[in-house]
């Protein structure tokens, strides 16, 4: 009996490591998220504990503390939405990604339905070929005892 050889195997294989790829860029790019979300939360609770520490001084050191902490503030704040705009870009790169991990997927899917489509009809095949090689054989057989008798 011969091997089953699918014609379309080999795009197969390529689309499914696409897919893993696509997988590890979307884990990569997800992991800068959290990262850039970190940095955020880190410069904010920063500007936090700065003006707390600021509210808790006595008047006369809090305005000269004040007027440094303003312009740090200000740098801070540049800093945070430059974050910002680097998280909205990277999120949106998340969400192609995502869009093309689903195109793969469904691709995939569908061509490994008709290569499950394609085994079914080789089997059946394969069936019929060695049901009709057993019938030969049986009428052969068969007929050569008609045609000797004993």
């Amino acid at each position: 009996m011969k091997k089953f050889i699918w014609p379309l195997q080999r795009l197969l294989d390529i689309k499914e490591k696409q897919e893993d790829f696509a997988r590890i860029e979307l884990v990569t790019i997800t992991e800068q998220i959290v990262i850039i979300r970190g940095q955020i939360m880190m410069h904010k609770t920063i500007l936090r504990s700065i003006f707390s520490e600021l509210n808790q001084l006595d008047p006369q050191q809090r305005t000269q503390r004040q007027q440094e902490c303003m312009e740090y503030a200000h740098v801070t704040d540049a800093k945070i939405k430059t974050l910002y705009q680097n998280l909205e870009q990277t999120e949106q790169k998340r969400k192609k990604k995502i869009e093309e991990i689903v195109t793969l997927r469904r691709l995939r899917k569908s061509l490994e339905q008709l290569r499950a489509k394609s085994l079914i009809r080789y089997r059946k095949q394969m069936n019929q070929a060695e049901q009709k090689q057993l019938d030969e054989s049986i009428t052969t057989t068969f007929t050569r005892k008609i045609l000797m008798p004993t």
